[in-house]
């Protein structure tokens, strides 16, 4: 009876949000799928190796990187994406045509017309120190593979990144499943 209630609220809060939900990982503490074992470190101050640089910091406004390949197929919302754009802002989008400015660094409320459609948000980072960067690294081997795009030592807010306020987020891509996970 539990699991029948758990299973309509979950139906009901989904129609509520529309097109965002959020189911919480179960194993909290852990890497989805514990492929990905490589230590958190910035750019240049002890990242592992294999770690690809997409966007720099030092980005005083939000800005959008340049569309980056996927390394496998991977569905988003049912249907095929092979590429992505990260902004400096801490949202990726599929929609590699869009014309929405990237999101400021202050996050703000969804739905909102500041974030493309068919988004993924950490919403309220940024990348204003010279040492915040998006890297990416592909883990696992096919057809199990996982890619983490990690916002490597970022500010939040409108606090830059400074040896006491930093953050790593990543937002991963599962082969296979399509899941989407977003890691703190």
């Amino acid at each position: 009876m539990k699991r029948l209630l758990y299973i309509s609220f979950l139906l009901i809060g989904a129609v509520a949000y529309g097109q965002y939900y959020n189911i919480p990982y179960p194993n909290a503490g852990e890497n989805p799928g514990n492929l990905n074992n490589d230590n958190t470190y910035p750019v240049g101050g002890g990242l592992p190796a294999g770690w690809t640089n997409i966007l720099t910091g030092g980005n005083t406004a939000p800005t959008w990187s340049n569309a980056v390949n996927l390394p496998f197929n991977f569905d988003f919302n049912g249907s095929p994406v092979t590429q992505f754009m990260v902004s400096s802002s801490g949202v990726i989008t599929f929609d590699v045509n869009t014309a929405v400015a990237a999101p400021s660094y202050t996050r703000g409320t969804l739905p909102s017309a500041d974030i493309p459609d068919n988004s993924v948000c950490i919403w309220g980072l940024n990348s204003i120190a010279s040492g915040d960067n998006v890297v990416t690294k592909v883990f696992g081997s096919a057809p199990n593979r996982q890619y983490w795009i990690l916002f490597n030592s970022y500010g939040y807010g409108t606090a830059q990144s400074d040896g006491q306020n930093y953050t790593y987020w990543s937002i991963m891509l599962e082969e296979t499943t399509n899941n989407i996970y977003v890691v703190d």
